[in-house]
């Protein structure tokens, strides 16, 4: 058994961070998804979706919502997740889209655990197993998003580099709010400007 790590959202400013696990005793059934997530299409990513769900062996998703990304710091939280869930399933190898500078953290991890791991910056366009998981967690994210859009409106992406929710941001604090990061810098930086526009 082997399983593929990535997440989506890490850096938005807006709702939670999803991480996913895809666990496969047969890795060759999903080399039919060698990118990343963000390089396809949103109808794309969701029918590919289907073909992961039908030969993975199982999925586990996890949805970190802002107000724990506020307390904790993210990199914790991604790690003490993974070790969570190696010591319950304890799969053969991991590959992990790595999400520090480093990989010597989560590599003692895994050897605490008796499990391989392989964490690599861009595992999620090198290894299908990766980019599998990529795809879930882009999908679960997205819709995520939809449901804070349904009750807020329209803000966009989440992330701070999209001028329309950095705009949302600015003009509908108190109906986003309960929905942002708060500790996040650009927030201050978003607020300082909010002063600005309001003299």
């Amino acid at each position: 058994m082997i399983c593929g790590v990535d997440e989506a959202g890490r850096g938005s400013l807006i709702g939670p961070l999803v991480i996913a696990f895809v666990f496969s005793r047969k890795p060759g059934l999903l080399s039919f998804i060698k990118k990343d997530s963000k390089k396809f299409s949103k109808n794309k990513r969701e029918e590919l979706l289907k073909g992961i769900v039908e030969k993975a062996d199982f999925i586990f998703v996890e949805k970190v919502m802002p107000t724990e990304i506020d307390k904790r710091n993210i990199n914790s939280i991604e790690r003490q997740l993974i070790e969570k869930v190696i010591k319950i399933i304890k799969p053969k190898k991991i590959f992990i889209d790595l999400f520090e500078h480093s990989p010597s953290k989560i590599e003692e991890v895994g050897k605490k655990h008796g499990v391989d791991v392989v964490a690599e910056h861009k595992a999620d366009e090198k290894y299908s197993i990766v980019s599998a998981a990529s795809i879930v967690a882009k999908v679960i994210r997205d819709k995520e998003i939809e449901k804070i859009s349904k009750k807020v409106g329209f803000f966009g992406s989440g992330y701070p580099s999209d001028e329309r929710t950095v705009e949302f941001v600015k003009k509908h604090y108190e109906e986003i709010k309960p929905y942002l990061r708060k500790k996040w810098k650009t927030l201050d930086r978003i607020k300082n400007q909010k002063k600005i526009f309001e003299f």
